[in-house]
């Protein structure tokens, strides 16, 4: 049945090194134009700027928490930041969204002077996390301006219907970010479009597997697919840009039932030419054929990971 309109965020940002300091900028207000040097701090009597969590000053801000749970009391001496601290923003968010109101969400933008991992879920209230899940938040370092989409409601039949429905999200890093997308993958451009840094432009359904994203600034692109009418079946998928794309994949997932098998999908980005795959799994070696532009149902072996290159 139709979900509600007040959706549960949750985001995570795991410390790895000692003494990191996370900038984490509110969308709301606009962003700082160098979130390292923010001109717009965050202070009690200016609740929207950016918050320093890690800089032992507590009035420019502390982490909510460092363990995930416990609400940190702000002071200089508990804002510090160690390797293995584990911060959740997480907070209801109403739709449409009041940008009066300052919440831990979408569109956020956060800095960080060592290595940090991200990640965000979310759900709706109704009906709940039965109908939810996550995504990696990766690095706009690690953001492109290519990318093939290996899946598609043109494998409906093949995949079990686990991709009748297939959307799109792209997210902008920089203002005047021009997006095309060619739906189908057969070298025409179906929707352009312009949106500023941390807008995303979302295509509702339709696309095919090879379909074509391409931006003029980097994009972060996120898949999500769906069987329709199976009450709770959803997935989320981060796509890498091509230029990262690789010729040597690790699977460390196996089948642990026959009922409900593990699949990879093996996609073959060339325009042109069949390539061949190789494999080996705990119970031995093979190979398969992809065509040009195609994509390959591999069903993974029981209580066995898989090496394809």
């Amino acid at each position: 049945t139709a979900t509600g309109l007040t959706m549960r965020s949750v985001s995570g940002l795991s410390i790895t090194a000692n003494n990191t300091i996370i900038y984490y900028d509110q969308w709301e207000n606009g962003y700082d134009l160098d979130i390292a040097n923010p001109a717009n701090l965050w202070s009690v009597g200016n609740l929207g700027g950016t918050q320093v969590w890690g800089n032992g000053v507590a009035a420019d801000g502390c982490p909510p928490n460092k363990n995930g749970v416990i609400p940190l009391a702000c002071s200089d001496a508990n804002d510090v930041l160690t390797s293995g601290n584990v911060i959740v923003l997480e907070n209801n968010v109403p739709l449409p969204r009041n940008p009066a109101t300052l919440l831990f969400d979408g569109r956020d933008k956060i800095g960080a002077t060592k290595s940090v991992a991200v990640t965000r879920s979310i759900w709706g209230i109704v009906p709940g996390t039965v109908l939810a899940d996550a995504v990696e938040v990766f690095d706009t370092t690690r953001w492109g301006t290519s990318f093939r989409i290996p899946v598609g409601q043109n494998l409906s039949a093949a995949s079990s219907n686990m991709f009748e429905y297939t959307s799109l999200f792209v997210m902008a890093s920089q203002d005047a970010t021009t997006v095309t997308v060619d739906t189908d993958g057969n070298g025409a451009t179906d929707v352009t479009t312009t949106i500023n840094q941390g807008q995303t432009y979302y295509l509702n359904g339709g696309l095919s597997s090879n379909a074509l994203v391409t931006s003029t600034k980097p994009v972060a692109v996120n898949l999500i697919t769906g069987d329709i009418g199976s009450t709770y079946e959803s997935r989320w998928y981060v796509i890498p840009p091509n230029a990262q794309w690789g010729s040597s994949y690790y699977a460390p997932v196996s089948t642990s039932s026959a009922t409900y098998p593990a699949n990879i999908f093996v996609f073959n980005p060339n325009q042109s030419s069949e390539i061949t795959v190789n494999y080996q799994t705990a119970s031995g070696t093979g190979s398969f054929a992809v065509p040009a532009k195609g994509t390959y149902r591999f069903v993974m072996p029981l209580n066995s990971g898989a090496h394809f290159w």
